[in-house]
């Protein structure tokens, strides 16, 4: 799979620019924004006034007075944070996170009564059929998020054995 990413990574890469830029309008509407995770935020980054805060297991700093890091490992809990936030964006960190109740427990805790959480997942290969849809409304009705949006971007990399995707979601508090 590995081979696979290095092959298509241009397309790989675009799909994340499209993310990001289906997610930018959030991020300039939003006060106070809490980043779950890094990689792919910086651009959005930049396109905000309000305030950031990042948690990471490895931050990487960039030059931004609004944005503040937090090294921490989100699988041994949240670290205390006073505010509330507008916007929680979790892209690309599910794969990594162990136990995912807790997990959206603690951004319930962290979300604003109408914040919005976004989560990007990688989704290659994988079909969005109408039972792997309610199963994700079934899951996130049943720990308190109702589905705003939920689509797939996608790449066509004329490769049967690789169709580079990403499930795109964003939600809100019941």
């Amino acid at each position: 799979m590995i081979k696979k990413y290095k092959e298509y990574e241009k397309e790989i890469l675009s799909l994340v620019d499209e993310l990001n830029s289906k997610q930018s309008f959030l991020y300039i509407e939003s006060e106070n924004i809490l980043i779950l995770g890094f990689e792919s935020e910086i651009s959005n980054l930049r396109a905000t006034a309000g305030n950031v805060i990042v948690i990471d297991i490895e931050p990487k700093e960039i030059n931004l007075n609004n944005v503040k890091f937090i090294n921490n490992d989100l699988n041994s809990g949240f670290p205390e944070l006073s505010t509330k936030f507008d916007l929680v964006v979790a892209n690309f960190i599910m794969e990594y996170i162990q136990e995912k109740k807790i997990f959206f427990k603690n951004i319930i805790e962290k979300l604003t009564n109408s914040g919005i959480l976004v989560i990007g997942l990688w989704f290659h290969n994988r079909i969005l059929t109408p039972k792997l849809e309610y199963k994700f409304r079934d899951f996130f009705n049943k720990i308190g998020f109702k589905i705003i949006n939920m689509e797939v971007i996608e790449r066509n990399v004329n490769d049967p054995n690789f169709m580079p995707k990403v499930l795109f979601i964003t939600l809100e508090r019941e």
